[in-house]
């Protein structure tokens, strides 16, 4: 009985142990992709696309001059351009023409009552005019 405890637990040792050696054991070779990537990425003629309009921007510019989209990806950690960005989001909630997908209806209601919070009185004038327009867009949109 005792020995056969002691099997259970140094043979899985030892082979642990034999894995560990042979992987490490192995020649380390770079990855080859990686200066292609490198060259790609640091292409000198890229210009930044607008996710919405599809309009070409210029390096370094917050918002889509066509559309008012946001196109950096660190719009989101400035706060005074994140509440932009979100309001940007809330309107396109509310002015979008496409059918509109049960998650991004509870998402948009959901991100409504977290921004309403932080305003003073926000639930009681914000959540009603924008659920006047939210379901009045909604009926206008076809499914």
């Amino acid at each position: 009985m005792y020995g056969e405890q002691i099997v259970s637990v140094v043979v899985p040792l030892i082979v642990i142990g034999i894995l560990h050696r042979w992987y490490w054991s192995g020649d380390l070779k770079p990855d080859p992709w990686e200066q292609v990537a490198d060259r790609e990425e640091t292409a000198e003629d890229d210009q930044p696309v607008c996710q919405r309009c599809l309009d070409l921007t210029k390096p370094g510019l917050l918002f889509c001059p066509n559309c008012g989209a946001t196109v950096d990806s660190l719009t989101g950690m400035m706060p005074w351009i994140n509440a932009l960005a979100l309001g940007d989001v809330m309107r396109e909630g509310v002015t979008m023409r496409e059918r509109r997908l049960p998650a991004t209806q509870i998402g948009l209601f959901l991100m409504l009552i977290a921004a309403s919070m932080i305003v003073p009185f926000g639930l009681f004038l914000f959540l009603p005019a924008y659920m006047y327009f939210y379901f009045s867009h909604g009926r206008e949109v076809a499914l």
